[in-house]
């Protein structure tokens, strides 16, 4: 998953016996107006969630959610409990055929291979 601002943990630690890993951003504004939860990332990192961040340029706006190797949602929701259950996002499934198309995969395991993407704990 790539998500800029996170605060609700629910999601990845559904995932369990799954590897899961989230691309993030870690900047001080982010954390300091609530953007991001320190919490949240805390227990992610205790659920076994991979957790990199992002340097802070460029900074990081995608919000993606691969699901294997298979399918995947593309969308404006950051991982926060208000994107997930109150805002009014828009959200776009797409499957294997059109990932590989697109590279979205590949685009995804490059970015966490990147040297400037550093592993959070």
């Amino acid at each position: 998953m790539a998500s800029a601002y996170v605060t609700d943990r629910d999601l990845l630690l559904r995932g369990k016996g799954r590897k899961r890993r989230l691309l993030t951003s870690l900047l001080p504004m982010d954390i300091a107006s609530g953007a991001t939860s320190l919490e949240c990332l805390r227990s992610l990192i205790h659920g076994s969630v991979d957790i990199r961040q992002f340097p802070g340029h460029p900074r990081l706006h995608a919000k993606v959610y691969l699901f294997g190797e298979r399918d995947a949602v593309v969308t404006s929701a950051n991982m926060t409990r208000n994107a997930l259950e109150s805002n009014l996002e828009s959200m776009y499934f797409l499957l294997q055929r059109f990932l590989v198309a697109v590279g979205l995969f590949q685009l995804f395991h490059v970015l966490l291979a990147e040297p400037i993407v550093q592993n959070l704990i």
